[in-house]
């Protein structure tokens, strides 16, 4: 017994790679009904916010050691426990201050550095 295609009747539904195509699926308004009202995170631009500042690794550690204390830290203590320049200390600091994850305090010519806990709370609770 052989198995004859006729291809007349059968269509190629394949992509350029070969692969089979998918069917097409419902339009979206058939696909699902919407469940009420949905509402919209207004706080999305702050989170986001946040989480871009905290999107290098070494911002990331830098915050974890400004949480350890419970005082503030100087520069001169940040940049060899970090081990890197001043200008990087400054760079990361900037962008972390700028988000208001961290506070600064300028004395004479040193910086002081503490984490804004109520920054780190509003991330935590949304990610809750």
């Amino acid at each position: 017994m052989s198995l004859t295609i006729d291809p007349t009747t059968t269509t190629a539904a394949t992509t350029e790679s070969g692969r089979p195509r998918r069917a097409p699926g419902p339009a979206a308004a058939d696909c699902c009904v919407p469940s009420g009202e949905v509402e919209v995170f207004a706080g999305a631009g702050r989170i986001a916010e946040l989480a871009k500042a905290l999107s290098d690794p070494l911002r990331v550690q830098i915050v974890d050691l400004l949480c350890s204390s419970e005082q503030e830290v100087c520069q001169c203590e940040l940049i060899p426990r970090l081990q890197i320049t001043q200008p990087l200390l400054s760079h990361h600091m900037r962008k972390l201050v700028d988000a208001g994850l961290i506070e600064v305090q300028r004395r004479h010519r040193w910086a002081y550095y503490r984490v804004n806990r109520a920054a780190l709370a509003e991330l935590a609770d949304w990610l809750g």
